[in-house]
């Protein structure tokens, strides 16, 4: 089974179905990822940008969107460096108002049990809230 890395409008369309040609490749694409046919990388850097482009360009409310891309994150034979990192950054991100990078900042320290370095009190505040 091959592995494919997948670019954030493969994503987006995907998820908001709103074009009439690529939405409906992107629905072909994900149903055969579920099914086995292949497998797919996701970079962080796309999460990051679906992230971006849902919440200032959609305005997908925070909530919302973090849902809807955890949910995305169970598709069988997606992969990721780090899925763990991943859902807690989107975990952060939809239960605090917090900046997108900021997440992944804590995150990865949350996951790995690691330390991290930081003069943004607001960050410190959240880390030490659990």
């Amino acid at each position: 089974m091959p592995t494919i890395v997948v670019d954030t409008n493969v994503v987006l369309r995907y998820l908001l179905d709103d074009h009439p040609e690529w939405s409906q490749r992107a629905k072909l694409f994900w149903a055969g990822v579920r099914q086995g046919q292949q497998r797919v990388f996701l970079p962080e850097g796309v999460l990051v940008e679906c992230v971006y482009v849902l919440f200032k360009v959609y305005r997908v409310p925070r909530i919302e969107l973090a849902d809807r891309l955890l949910s995305f994150l169970e598709i069988p034979n997606l992969t990721a460096n780090s899925l763990p990192v991943l859902r807690t950054t989107l975990q952060l991100f939809r239960d605090h108002n917090v900046d997108l990078v900021d997440a992944v900042v804590l995150a990865t320290a949350r996951v790995n049990h690691w330390d991290f370095e930081s003069f943004d009190r607001d960050l410190h505040r959240m880390a030490s809230t659990g």
